[in-house]
Order: C-alpha cells, then structure tokens, then sequence
C-alpha cells in the first residue's frame, strides 16, 4: 500500500488503509472464535502470551497462583483449503474493486461493509466462568453485535428514512433465500437480533446468546460475499442498480411471486 502526503497524515491513512485491506481477508476467517484464531496489525491485537494471576486469602495467610493463556491460541493460516474456498467465493473480484482507484458508489459501499465486518470479527468472546467473566463476555457479544448490525445496516440501508429493521431483514432475506419459506425464516431471524440490539442500545439488556450471535454473523458474511459474487451478472453498476434490484427481489419474495 502506498501512501503520499505529510508523515503523520501518511501514517495515519496508511494505517488505516492497511486494516481495510486486512479486512477483506477476516470476511473469510472462522466465526466460531473458541479456538482464539484472530489476527491484525502489531500493537491492535494482544500478543500471545500466559498471564499469571495470583487470588489472595481473606485472611492474608497465603495466596494461590494461577496460569492462563490470552491473545491468538493458535495462528491463523492462510492454507490451501482457506485459499481455494477464498478463491471460490469472489475474492478476486473484491481485490480488484479494493484496488480500483475509481470507486463507484457501490464500491465504497460494499468496501465500507466489509470493514466494519472486520472490526466485529477483531472482538473476541470469552468463555463463560465466574460473574466477573460473565460480565465481560456480555459486554464483549454486545459490542461485536452493535459492529455488526454496522456492517450489514452499511451494505443494505440506503436513506435515513427507511424503516431499519424491516427493511435489513427482508433484503437479507432476499439475498440468501432460495424460496418463500427460507426468505421468511431468514426475514424472522434478523429482526429477532434486531430487537436483541435494541435491548442492548436502549435497556442495557443482553437477550440473546452466542450461538445467535454467531448465525447473525454467519448471514451477513455471506450477504456481503452474495454481492461480490454475483454484482456481474446481475447487472449492478452503481448503487441505484443494487436498491431497485433488491427491492425488487424482496417484494417479490414477500408476495410470494418469486420464482422458484
């Protein structure tokens, strides 16, 4: 990546353009985070390391230490099988729209998802143990929840007047589903973590659970990956292409006259 301009100006877009670029790669990495497999610039990701922790007595007479393992458990590695399933699914494509140094409307749109998509995927989830760590990891499902309703809320919204989760959970619907019976089941889901947002947003209430969390992310991977794959030929040149296309295809499946 090359950055012209003043040092600090330099630094800080070079930095930036650098973690979008790392982005486009964590669209394709493992949801599933248990096995600490993450990845970013040195210094935004906590190195690997053990971490010793010493729990004192009450009564001051003794302590007892204990070792745990943070950061990346386990590298992340671009194989064969990672490439190949990359390859597969328009990562091509999106390489050659990152580099156009003419963006359309649509580009920066669909750039702009996938960054935000990366910054969820950069928020790691621990394990349930004590209150304490059950805290943490409520805090921490909430924040990668709120990062990725961004990221889906930037691909498919497209003025402040619409009606957000209405309009979020139909035409992801309509980007994946095959018939009307998936398209709803779909539809029903997003809004369902759309109220579970909201609870977080407005009442501090976390009302749902990792394995959803982990569908949601699962639908809008592969609503963006959907786009890339397919902008081509169906015909999408710019982002009034993509909204009367999509808003085609959704009312159609709403009325259930889509074609099967």
């Amino acid at each position: 990546i090359e950055i012209k301009g003043r040092q600090k100006r330099s630094h800080d877009l070079g930095v930036d353009e650098i973690s979008r670029a790392l982005s486009l790669i964590k669209l394709f990495g493992d949801i599933d985070d248990t096995f600490g497999q993450y990845f970013g610039l040195q210094g935004e990701i906590a190195p690997s390391t053990n971490r010793l922790t010493l729990a004192y007595r009450v009564d001051g007479k003794g302590f007892s230490p204990s070792w745990e393992r943070i950061g990346p458990l386990i590298p992340f590695t671009l194989d064969n099988e990672l490439l190949n399933l990359m390859k597969s699914n328009g990562f091509q494509k999106l390489i050659d729209l990152f580099n156009k140094e003419d963006k359309d409307d649509l580009d920066t749109r669909i750039l702009t998802s996938i960054n935000w998509y990366g910054k969820a995927y950069d928020v790691r989830t621990t394990r349930k143990g004590d209150d304490k760590t059950v805290e943490v990891e409520m805090i921490k499902l909430s924040d990668k929840l709120v990062k990725i309703t961004t990221a889906i809320e930037s691909l498919l919204i497209f003025n402040e007047q619409e009606l957000i989760t209405n309009s979020v959970s139909e035409r992801t619907a309509a980007l994946l589903a095959l018939n009307k019976q998936v398209f709803d089941e779909i539809r029903k889901f997003m809004s369902d973590m759309y109220s579970a947002r909201s609870a977080i947003v407005h009442h501090g209430k976390m009302a749902f659970t990792k394995k959803d969390l982990d569908k949601f992310q699962y639908y809008v991977r592969n609503t963006i990956i959907c786009l890339i794959k397919n902008m081509d030929s169906w015909g999408l040149r710019n982002e009034n292409d993509f909204f009367y296309w999509i808003e085609k295809e959704r009312i159609e499946f709403r009325y259930n006259k889509h074609p099967q």
